[in-house]
């Protein structure tokens, strides 16, 4: 390229803005959390933690109860959907040894020093690494907002081929521009203009996490559609930006200093796991119960206005917000199950 002028995939644009080692949103400051970026479910209180305890031991023994038992958390974070299912797992506790996987150095010491003195508890930077020939124990493996956080190409459809969306970089700043693809692109014709997410490394990550030895269940908790749904949408409405608890602006601003997040195509990733919404999912694994128990101790307790009452009050509160079918209600909790 002449002068200072350079071209980058746009998955590599996305790459370089959240995971490179001195700029990358997730490499400084970003964060799940009340005090960061965005709230995950786990984020929200402790009841999404307490229920997926359940569901872990539930897996347990559905397995057989294997011993030792192994979770992976890949995309962790600071460590608090682990802190919740390891405080509330009971039939799988003795055996459990959960793993927690995160990429973000800063993160990982939270999580580190919130379970310091927590036995059965490992820690590491990547989750099989190129080269690695003994990954962590993995009989299940979860990952809660991961997928729609690894680097995505996008598409732009010319009406009789596709162009693909590449981030020119030059002193005037940042811009799109729109080059033939190399290879075959595995999707049909689609009208002049349209525009897709192109979700290889989500696939990739599938497929690897599916050739573990031991595995039997794998959970990823996503934002997700097909590829179809997507289509017609304009493309800023499957891609987001997140800072600051708020959305973003366009994903060429502020590299660095704000997430960039894409819907997860369904239909781009291997195999057949079943699809169900995060509400229907907590449903069956006991948030109903956990509701009545908090409406009745409110009844109870509300005139008294004690602890009691206000945990009542919260759990009310988180399963509100934890099924809303317009925020993450309806996410999508997706299981490849074997």
């Amino acid at each position: 390229m002449a002068g200072s002028r350079r071209l980058l995939r746009f998955d590599e644009y996305v790459s370089g803005c959240l995971y490179h080692p001195r700029l990358g949103f997730y490499r400084r400051s970003g964060r799940a959390g009340r005090e960061g970026d965005f709230l995950t479910s786990p984020e929200v209180g402790s009841l999404f933690g307490r229920l997926m305890a359940r569901a872990v031991d539930s897996w347990w023994e559905e397995m057989g109860r294997p011993e030792p038992f192994g979770v992976v958390e890949v995309g962790a974070g600071p460590g608090t959907l682990a802190a919740g299912i390891l405080g509330g797992v009971r039939a799988s506790a003795r055996a459990l040894r959960y793993t927690l996987v995160e990429s973000s150095g800063v993160q990982l010491e939270t999580a580190r020093a919130r379970l310091v003195g927590t036995p059965g508890v490992e820690f590491a930077e990547a989750w099989l690494p190129a080269g690695s020939e003994d990954p962590p124990l993995a009989h299940l493996v979860l990952a809660n907002e991961l997928l729609d956080n690894l680097a995505f190409r996008i598409l732009e459809s010319s009406g009789d081929g596709w162009l693909e969306l590449h981030v020119e970089l030059s002193g005037e700043g940042l811009g799109e521009v729109l080059l033939p693809v190399g290879g075959e692109v595995p999707f049909p014709r689609l009208p002049r203009g349209v525009r897709i997410p192109w979700q290889v490394e989500a696939r990739r990550w599938v497929e690897t996490t599916l050739g573990v030895r031991h595995l039997r269940r794998l959970v990823c908790i996503d934002y997700a559609r097909t590829t179809a749904e997507m289509a017609p949408r304009r493309w800023w409405e499957w891609v987001r930006t997140y800072r600051g608890h708020g959305r973003g602006t366009h994903p060429l601003d502020s590299p660095g200093h704000q997430d960039i997040t894409c819907d997860v195509a369904l239909d781009q990733l291997p195999g057949s796991p079943s699809v169900i919404s995060q509400a229907e999912f907590l449903a069956g694994i006991g948030i109903d119960e956990e509701v009545t128990r908090a409406e009745r101790t409110w009844r109870e307790r509300a005139p008294v206005g004690d602890l009691e009452a206000l945990v009542a009050r919260s759990t009310m509160a988180e399963a509100r917000a934890l099924t809303d079918p317009g925020g993450l209600g309806g996410f999508k909790v997706m299981q490849w199950v074997r």
